[in-house]
């Protein structure tokens, strides 16, 4: 008689696991947004400058200049503030997804102070 060996008992699913696969994809995604955010942000603050069109004397240039490198200032910190913070958290096992918000919210609030400080250096 041969005999079989003994067959392991099924393995439930690790959901440990499940959650690092939703946590990566999510990152992923979250990213290519922020990029996205990032590139439009970018493009939009150069515009800044135009409204200085119908100006007269009294608009402050040096305050719409400030207002664009400002700007632009936030969403090169927002980027490189989320690739650090993607890179720790996915070695020391944390969530990686909320790094990507976190520089959506920055970028969004550089811009739209950008978008105050223009605005009053105009009217």
């Amino acid at each position: 008689m041969t005999s079989r060996p003994p067959v392991p008992p099924p393995r439930s699913p690790n959901p440990l696991r499940n959650r690092r696969r939703a946590d990566a994809a999510a990152t992923v995604v979250l990213s290519l947004a922020v990029l996205v955010l990032a590139f439009y942000a970018f493009v939009l603050a150069a515009l800044f400058q135009m409204a200085t069109v119908n100006c007269r004397d009294d608009c402050s240039l040096g305050a719409v200049n400030a207002a664009t490198v400002f700007a632009w200032t936030g969403i090169v910190v927002a980027l490189v503030t989320a690739g650090i913070g993607i890179a720790r958290s996915h070695r020391r096992g944390g969530w990686m997804f909320v790094w990507p918000i976190a520089a959506a919210v920055l970028i969004v609030a550089t811009w739209m102070i950008g978008v105050v400080v223009v605005e009053t250096a105009v009217s």
